[in-house]
C-alpha cells in the first residue's frame, strides 16, 4: 500500500489544490495514518506536514466541510469515506 499511495499522490498532486475530494481523501489519511506510509520516519512526517496542508487548503474550498454524498454509491471507498465526512468536526 505505501507505494501505491504514494504513487496515487504523486500522479495527483500537480491539481491537487483545486480537488476538494483529492485533498480531503489524502489529507485524512495522512493525517490519521502518516506514520504508516513509509518506513522510514522522516519521510513519514512528510506526510504529517502534508496532511496539515491539504486540511487548510480542503477548508478553503470547503469551509463547511466535505458533502458526505460526494462518496454515495462509491463502493467501500465510498462507505468510509461517507461515515468520515459525517463526523462532526471532523477533518
Amino acid at each position: 500500500m505505501l507505494p501505491l499511495f504514494a504513487e496515487v499522490h504523486d500522479y495527483f498532486e500537480p491539481e491537487i489544490y483545486k480537488d476538494v475530494e483529492m485533498l480531503y481523501v489524502v489529507g485524512l489519511i495522512s493525517h490519521m495514518h502518516w506514520f504508516m506510509l513509509d518506513d522510514d520516519i522522516e519521510v513519514a512526517k512528510v506526510w504529517e506536514e502534508r496532511s496539515k496542508k491539504y486540511h487548510k487548503q480542503y477548508r478553503a474550498l470547503a469551509p463547511n466541510g466535505i458533502d458526505p454524498l460526494i462518496f454515495l454509491n462509491r463502493g467501500a471507498y465510498g462507505d468510509h469515506f461517507t461515515g468520515q465526512a459525517k463526523v462532526e468536526g471532523g477533518y
